[in-house]
């Protein structure tokens, strides 16, 4: 983190993938510059952000700084703007409202770019389709409610209608079968279709529901963005031999993250503030109840229609696909586990009547892995779901 003379904070786009928290990036200055270069783009750093978490970090920033500006090196804007979609953050970046862009040419004073921001963005959020010949790992589909483009045409039917799970599947195969899973069995993409259909179909209709509008019930006026990350990614990975021993290798992994703009699970719950008077428990509490279907009289609901996303449903085809499930939401950071070699942890017994040998509703604490105990992290604007499928 630097600071400028004239008393505006300057940090790289890259600190917003960091873990070190906004308010000490900041260091107290309202007016931050952002400084996009090209090794921000491709930097491997292992303890990097999931891109999803970033952009929740970069819409919360923009929600507490008097005035955000960014500027571009000239070689990274031409990229970008001429492709958006492969960069997710920077996508974002061009959506949001009330901000500033420049380019830095390696000679020369900063060129004010809002004239190509503005064309790259139309070209976002009117004409991007999620390309299915592209020789590309990642893409994003932003749905900008704020801006006055949320359908994107990947997700919803020319009624506005949200896809129902098949068509989901039906577009994930398209993309897995011809780039985002090259070198991967049919077999497995076939196997994954309707899984993957359910997540995605469940984890989107959570946006629809519940990230579109205020604390007043009212649509988001400013930076109301909603969007898919669709990633495939190599991860060192456990697996287990014939012999019954364990190694370590390289594995291809689907990643998909859904995330949005909203006011959060718990004061999409409540209608109230999350402030530092609601305890985590509350908090972690709510955030499960949000994520379920079935009323739990020890919490009460304040909205006779509300409809919760259908956790059990997510975490019984994450299992047999044994995927993997990450939630960051308000204070929380949360997640669940089905990978070879994870503990069989908060499954029901095989004598339940319910639901016998199936996972149990609930999540668990990133940072204390195996404890349902919540960890405080800061607080952020939105909530991300993300989803990591392994391939082999």
């Amino acid at each position: 983190m630097t600071q400028d003379n004239n008393a505006i904070g300057s940090i790289r786009i890259f600190d917003i993938l960091s873990e070190t928290p906004l308010v000490d990036l900041t260091q107290g200055n309202r007016d931050i510059l952002i400084k996009i270069s090209h090794g921000d783009l491709h930097s491997n750093d292992p303890t990097r952000l999931p891109d999803a978490i970033g952009i929740q970090r970069l819409i919360t920033l923009a929600s507490i700084c008097n005035s955000l500006s960014f500027e571009w090196d000239e070689s990274v804007a031409k990229l970008v703007f001429a492709s958006p979609t492969l960069f997710p953050l920077l996508a974002i970046a061009l959506c949001l409202q009330d901000v500033s862009h420049s380019i830095r040419p390696p000679k020369g004073p900063v060129i004010n770019v809002s004239t190509e921001v503005e064309r790259a963005r139309r070209a976002l959020l009117l004409n991007h389709r999620l390309q299915i010949d592209a020789f590309a790992d990642c893409q994003v589909a932003v749905c900008a409610d704020s801006l006055g483009h949320g359908t994107h045409p990947d997700l919803y039917n020319r009624e506005g209608i949200l896809f129902k799970s098949s068509e989901m599947g039906g577009l994930l195969e398209d993309l897995m079968i011809n780039h985002l899973a090259s070198g991967v069995e049919q077999s497995s993409i076939y196997k994954h279709r309707e899984v993957l259909g359910v997540i995605l179909s469940e984890l989107f209709e959570n946006t629809e529901n519940h990230a579109k509008t205020d604390l007043e019930g009212k649509p988001i006026v400013k930076n109301g963005i909603r969007g898919l990350i669709i990633k495939r990614l190599e991860l060192d990975s456990h697996i287990r031999l014939p012999n019954g021993k364990s190694t370590s290798t390289v594995l291809p992994y689907l990643e998909l993250s859904v995330f949005d703009s909203g006011i959060g699970f718990y004061s999409s719950f409540n209608r109230k503030i999350l402030d530092s008077s609601v305890s985590l428990d509350s908090e972690w509490k709510i955030m499960h109840y949000c994520l379920g279907r079935h009323a739990d009289s020890a919490v009460p609901d304040r909205r006779p229609d509300y409809r919760g996303l259908g956790l059990y449903e997510v975490l019984r085809a994450l299992m047999f696909a044994k995927g993997y499930l990450e939630v960051r939401t308000g204070r929380l950071r949360a997640y669940r586990s089905f990978f070879e070699n994870s503990l069989p942890i908060q499954i029901e017994s095989r004598s339940s009547e319910t639901r016998p040998g199936m996972p149990k509703p609930v999540l668990l604490d990133v940072a204390r892995h195996l404890f349902q105990i919540p960890t405080e992290h800061e607080k952020l604007v939105g909530s991300t779901l993300r989803v990591l499928i392994p391939l082999k």
